[in-house]
């Protein structure tokens, strides 16, 4: 009888040490997620593609947020460009120095920013998309006070989901890129969670969704690509490899499927995460340069 006391008294102590160590294992990674370490700003255009540019500044939601504009002198257009998740303004797959090159000789300006919490702009944590719209729409807000040509918006990864929700919902721009968007973040990240945790998708998986609400803030169902581009008022160019590993390109799929007569949709064969620009160069470029020359004309008014 005292043996089976012991046993039981050990099976619960057992237990209960399971699940405080997956709780704690759960909050590590939520807090890693949500605020990974910095990717440090190391160059900048004109060492590295002989561009000059500024160094520029504005405010979002109580965050400095750093930024590089490069001019260009027929001042045909400006393109806002935003990186993807856990990186910046240069170090993205398609970064500043891939893409500056292609919209300068389209005679078009650029403006590249780090959102908050990462690069060299103020803030604690990424949010994915959440609070990274305010800072798109102030990226949006200052490339009008710099050119009052028409503004073209670019995003990779996270930058493409954050960019397809503030198109979606602006009347300030004349057409959208997205490389490689995700459709919705909460059913995005419970199919998908174990590939940026390393953690099996059970028990960890809906614990840590709900640690990063209470965490950062966070509302996952607002960052919700597929309904914001229902909105769309301007034309939006989505472009995804069906080989990518993090974000499958039926995520795209499911993006384009809710306006079709507003999106266009071109899928490449490559693999990898945003590698279609280096996979298939000579078609990307003609694909952002056709998309951009016919929509300069949209209208594009300043808030």
């Amino acid at each position: 009888m005292k043996k089976n006391k012991i046993i039981k008294r050990s099976v619960i102590a057992l237990i209960a040490l399971l699940i405080t160590a997956v709780f704690a294992i759960s909050y590590f990674v939520s807090w890693k997620l949500i605020s990974p370490e910095r990717e440090k700003i190391t160059s900048n255009p004109k060492k590295e593609i002989g561009l000059d540019y500024e160094d520029i500044s504005f405010m979002s939601e109580g965050n400095k947020i750093k930024a590089w504009y490069i001019p260009a002198k027929e001042n045909r257009f400006t393109l806002v460009y935003s990186h993807g998740y856990s990186s910046n303004r240069e170090k993205s797959s398609v970064s500043t120095y891939n893409l500056a090159p292609i919209i300068h000789k389209m005679g078009g300006n650029f403006l590249s920013y780090d959102f908050s919490g990462e690069g060299k702009s103020e803030g604690k944590t990424v949010t994915v998309g959440y609070r990274e719209q305010e800072d798109l729409k102030n990226a949006i807000k200052e490339a009008h006070k710099k050119s009052k040509s028409p503004v073209f918006l670019y995003g990779l990864s996270m930058g493409a989901a954050t960019t397809s929700i503030v198109a979606g919902n602006s009347n300030n721009i004349a057409g959208a890129i997205c490389d490689s968007p995700f459709s919705n973040l909460r059913s995005y990240l419970e199919s998908n969670l174990e590939v940026w945790s390393g953690l099996p998708k059970y028990p960890f998986q809906p614990i840590i969704l709900n640690m990063e609400e209470k965490i950062a803030g966070v509302k996952l169902d607002k960052v919700a690509p597929q309904n914001s581009v229902k909105k769309l008022k301007v034309p939006m160019l989505i472009i995804h490899g069906k080989g990518d590993e993090k974000i499958p390109y039926t995520e795209s799929i499911k993006i384009a499927e809710n306006n079709k007569k507003m999106i266009q949709l071109k899928l490449f064969e490559n693999k990898g995460h945003c590698k279609s620009l280096e996979s298939n160069r000579d078609e990307y470029i003609n694909l952002i340069t056709n998309f951009i020359n016919s929509n300069l004309n949209n209208t594009n008014k300043a808030q």
